[in-house]
Protein backbone atom coordinates (compact mmCIF):
# COMPACT_ATOMS: atom_id res chain seq x y z
CA UNK A 1 0.00 0.00 0.00
CA UNK A 2 1.38 3.60 -0.70
CA UNK A 3 0.45 6.47 1.25
CA UNK A 4 0.68 9.85 -0.17
CA UNK A 5 -0.79 13.33 1.41
CA UNK A 6 -1.98 16.38 -0.54
CA UNK A 7 -1.10 19.18 1.58
CA UNK A 8 -2.50 17.98 4.59
CA UNK A 9 -6.04 17.91 3.50
CA UNK A 10 -6.48 14.95 1.08
CA UNK A 11 -4.84 11.66 1.75
CA UNK A 12 -4.63 9.13 -0.91
CA UNK A 13 -4.00 4.87 -0.20
CA UNK A 14 -3.40 3.12 -3.35
CA UNK A 15 -4.14 -0.75 -2.33
CA UNK A 16 -2.52 -3.41 -3.82
CA UNK A 17 -3.15 -6.04 -6.06
CA UNK A 18 -5.08 -7.95 -3.40
CA UNK A 19 -7.28 -6.41 -0.67
CA UNK A 20 -8.27 -8.93 2.02
CA UNK A 21 -7.86 -10.06 5.40
CA UNK A 22 -4.33 -10.03 5.38
CA UNK A 23 -3.95 -6.07 4.98
CA UNK A 24 -6.48 -5.77 7.65
CA UNK A 25 -3.50 -3.72 9.88
CA UNK A 26 -1.96 -1.94 7.32
CA UNK A 27 -4.95 -0.78 5.66
CA UNK A 28 -5.86 1.15 9.33
CA UNK A 29 -2.14 2.40 9.77
CA UNK A 30 -2.91 4.03 6.22
CA UNK A 31 -5.44 6.01 7.20
CA UNK A 32 -4.40 6.57 10.83
CA UNK A 33 -2.01 8.83 9.02
CA UNK A 34 -4.47 11.68 7.90
CA UNK A 35 -4.01 15.08 9.79
CA UNK A 36 -7.33 14.53 12.10
CA UNK A 37 -7.97 18.24 11.74
CA UNK A 38 -7.14 18.93 8.13
CA UNK A 39 -8.19 15.91 5.86
CA UNK A 40 -10.92 16.74 4.12
CA UNK A 41 -11.00 13.74 1.79
CA UNK A 42 -9.58 10.28 1.49
CA UNK A 43 -9.02 8.64 -1.72
CA UNK A 44 -8.19 4.50 -1.85
CA UNK A 45 -7.08 4.13 -5.02
CA UNK A 46 -7.77 0.76 -6.42
CA UNK A 47 -5.54 0.96 -9.75
CA UNK A 48 -3.63 -1.87 -9.36
CA UNK A 49 -6.52 -3.91 -7.39
CA UNK A 50 -7.51 -7.36 -9.34
CA UNK A 51 -9.16 -9.22 -6.50
CA UNK A 52 -10.58 -8.47 -2.97
CA UNK A 53 -13.09 -10.10 -0.41
CA UNK A 54 -15.66 -9.29 1.93
CA UNK A 55 -13.53 -8.61 4.82
CA UNK A 56 -11.85 -5.54 2.56
CA UNK A 57 -15.55 -4.82 2.75
CA UNK A 58 -15.66 -4.41 5.89
CA UNK A 59 -11.86 -2.51 6.58
CA UNK A 60 -13.53 0.20 4.16
CA UNK A 61 -16.73 0.70 6.66
CA UNK A 62 -14.35 0.92 9.48
CA UNK A 63 -12.65 3.67 7.79
CA UNK A 64 -15.87 5.61 6.86
CA UNK A 65 -16.61 5.47 10.67
CA UNK A 66 -13.10 6.94 11.64
CA UNK A 67 -13.66 9.56 8.27
CA UNK A 68 -17.31 10.70 10.15
CA UNK A 69 -15.83 11.11 13.17
CA UNK A 70 -12.84 13.56 11.81
CA UNK A 71 -16.01 15.01 8.96
CA UNK A 72 -14.04 13.83 6.07
CA UNK A 73 -14.74 12.45 2.84
CA UNK A 74 -14.13 8.51 1.54
CA UNK A 75 -14.04 8.49 -2.68
CA UNK A 76 -13.03 5.04 -3.64
CA UNK A 77 -11.21 5.67 -7.18
CA UNK A 78 -10.01 4.32 -9.78
CA UNK A 79 -11.79 0.87 -9.40
CA UNK A 80 -12.03 -1.47 -12.55
CA UNK A 81 -15.24 -3.04 -13.68
CA UNK A 82 -15.22 -5.98 -11.65
CA UNK A 83 -14.03 -3.87 -8.08
CA UNK A 84 -17.74 -1.74 -9.37
CA UNK A 85 -19.55 -5.10 -9.75
CA UNK A 86 -18.49 -6.08 -5.75
CA UNK A 87 -19.29 -2.93 -4.65
CA UNK A 88 -22.81 -2.98 -5.93
CA UNK A 89 -23.93 -5.89 -5.15
CA UNK A 90 -22.72 -4.60 -1.56
CA UNK A 91 -24.73 -1.31 -2.11
CA UNK A 92 -21.48 0.76 -1.08
CA UNK A 93 -22.96 3.39 -3.72
CA UNK A 94 -25.45 4.77 -0.90
CA UNK A 95 -22.53 4.41 1.48
CA UNK A 96 -19.03 6.01 -0.75
CA UNK A 97 -18.51 8.06 -3.75
CA UNK A 98 -17.21 5.43 -6.43
CA UNK A 99 -15.33 6.34 -9.69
Amino acid sequence: MQVTHKDKTELTITLNETFDYKCVRQFRESYEQADKQLCKIINISFTNTKYMDSSALGMLLNLDKTANVIGAKVILINTDEKIQKILRIARFEKKFTIQ
